[in-house]
């Protein structure tokens, strides 16, 4: 019995079949990193010559995606997490 190639599976309905995956991962980088990236390519549409705005746009993204992650759900939850998290780097630091 041949190996199943994923890209042109035409022996699929066979019974017993194996498939041969192909490995194309090429690492670029932490998880981390890859997710500061994206934050940064988001593109920020607040109004920047009022002066109101008081954060940057990728740390909110970041700071909302890692409450999520750890199971935060409301806003005052979220930004809790935020200042207890950033209470402990600044700890941490000194």
């Amino acid at each position: 019995m041949e190996p199943l190639d994923q890209n042109r599976s035409i022996y699929a309905h066979k019974l017993n079949h194996t498939a041969k995956v192909i490995n194309k991962f090429v690492p670029q980088g932490s998880i981390l990193e890859r997710l500061m990236n994206f934050a940064a390519s988001v593109p920020d549409f607040r109004r920047c010559d009022k002066g109101n705005i008081r954060h940057r746009l990728n740390d909110i993204i970041i700071l909302m995606i890692l409450g999520r992650t750890c199971g935060h759900v409301g806003r005052s939850d979220i930004i809790a997490f935020g200042k207890y998290n950033l209470s402990l780097v600044s700890t941490k630091k000194s």
